[in-house]
């Protein structure tokens, strides 16, 4: 009992599709490069008077854009690999 052809065309085109949207978000991963962000925190409060500090920090997506690309072709060149594998049983 396997599955029948066309659930495995469905299934190769969501793990393809799946890929594809990763490579994108790799790449725009890659143009943007970083995030930076900042936060505030009240550190001493004596009546009217605050002494906030603030803090920016500074995320890199360039690993995670590089991750997200190779996993993308991986899932591409699997879903490929899916419709060579499996031959329909007759």
């Amino acid at each position: 009992m396997g599955m029948k052809p066309r659930i495995w065309r469905r299934e190769r085109d969501r793990i393809k599709a799946t890929g594809m949207v990763l490579v994108v978000v790799g790449v725009l991963a890659l143009i943007v490069g970083r995030i930076s962000y900042q936060t505030h925190k009240d550190v001493v409060t004596i009546g009217p008077y605050q002494t906030p500090i603030e803090t920016r920090r500074v995320v890199s997506l360039r690993p995670f854009g590089a991750l997200s690309i190779l996993g993308g072709f991986i899932l591409i060149a699997g879903g490929k690999k899916v419709r060579l594998s499996r031959r329909p049983r007759v």
